[in-house]
């Protein structure tokens, strides 16, 4: 059983924002672009793709330097950060109470961020004790590739036939896809339900009580 983080089981959105500012300010000017990507912060994309979105072609620090000035500037701010207004969403701790009493279920957190940091955010919240793994993208292409999904099956030796994958975003649908995993929906995310329907997802939880509901059938 695997959960997305951010947007699945924390509401982080406006300290991601808040790395996000940081890092467009490192990369100056401003362009129309900034606040279209400032929009996304809670959509779980890569911060590498929020930079090539942000300063495009002709930008005076479009480029690797200015992705590195970009992806530093977001690191510095937001790993001071993390916490200041994450919470886990109303239900989800009584939802992982839930799911972690279901007999033989190992549970693992699948999430974009680098391991480190998707720890102190689990960590912090007093989350940990419910899962096997928290993993992180780290030296792996990010959702919607398999990878993080096929790390975890690895590293607990677990199949995954069977498993499920609860997230927020297109990009978790279409990771479980990917790997071959039912994929979960959840409302509560910035995506909403018509989008995560039309990618494809097997099923849509309006509330973490659904969600175990959908899990037990």
């Amino acid at each position: 059983m695997c959960f997305d983080l951010d947007g699945t089981l924390v509401d982080s959105t406006a300290d991601i924002r808040d790395g996000l500012r940081a890092a467009l300010a490192a990369v100056p000017p401003a362009t129309a672009a900034d606040e279209e990507v400032l929009k996304l912060a809670g959509f779980g994309i890569p911060l590498e793709e929020f930079f090539t979105r942000a300063r495009t072609k002709g930008h005076p620090h479009a480029g690797p330097v200015g992705a590195e000035r970009f992806i530093a500037g977001y690191r510095a701010h937001y790993d001071a950060h993390l916490l200041d207004r994450t919470r886990p969403f109303a239900g989800v701790v009584a939802m992982l109470e839930r799911v972690r009493a279901i007999p033989g279920v190992v549970t693992a957190v699948a999430t974009t961020k680098r391991n480190t940091t998707a720890r102190r955010v689990v960590d912090g919240l007093g989350l940990a004790p419910f899962f096997d793994l928290v993993r992180g993208s780290d030296g792996l292409r990010p959702k919607p590739a398999p990878d993080v999904l096929l790390a975890i099956s690895g590293e607990l030796a677990v199949d995954l036939r069977g498993a499920v994958l609860v997230g927020d975003t297109v990009r978790d649908v279409e990771a479980a896809r990917a790997a071959g995993v039912t994929s979960i929906g959840v409302a509560w995310g910035e995506t909403g339900v018509d989008l995560l329907r039309a990618a494809g997802a097997s099923a849509i939880a309006h509330t973490p009580d659904e969600v175990v509901s959908l899990i037990l059938g």
